[in-house]
């Protein structure tokens, strides 16, 4: 009985590799809204924190303060974003808020899951300038570069 429940799990990952079918093109924008509204209420609410911290203690813990350099300022924004994405599709395993509002995932150009690294890879491949204008021929150079897709989930 063993060997009949291996045999039934492994034609499911099978079926479920070749049968993985591209998300559309509107989910991938809606994908895109709903994460960049996520990543604001995360900035947000990380200023909102660190308002509390310095009224409380007197620190600051903030690297956008005002007297900064608006430069580090922009390189810690990016770092940040790419952070909240890794963290996030890391956790859920191939889904942001985005992915999750419109039933799709990320995995590997073959099916496979991926693997921490790999949406660390992606999420800095986000911030590269105009990342967000390729995804105008098709595929966003994220996934291009990385060898992923997203897929619909049943």
């Amino acid at each position: 009985m063993d060997n009949q429940a291996t045999e039934n799990d492994l034609l499911e990952d099978f079926h479920s590799v070749t049968s993985l079918e591209e998300a559309s093109t509107g989910q991938r924008f809606a994908n895109y809204l709903v994460d960049l509204v996520a990543f604001i209420a995360f900035m947000f609410l990380y200023g909102v924190l660190s308002f509390f911290v310095v009224r409380v203690t007197g620190i600051s813990i903030d690297p956008f303060d005002e007297d900064g350099n608006g430069f580090v300022q922009n390189i810690y924004s990016l770092l940040f974003y790419a952070f909240f994405y890794s963290v996030v599709e890391g956790l859920t395993k191939g889904r942001s808020l985005g992915k999750l509002t419109t039933r799709t995932k990320v995995v590997h150009k073959e099916g496979q899951p991926l693997k921490f690294k790999d949406f660390v890879l992606r999420s800095l491949c986000r911030i590269v300038p105009f990342e967000p204008f390729s995804a105008f021929g098709g595929y966003p150079w994220h996934d291009t570069w990385t060898k992923t897709r997203v897929v619909q989930i049943r």
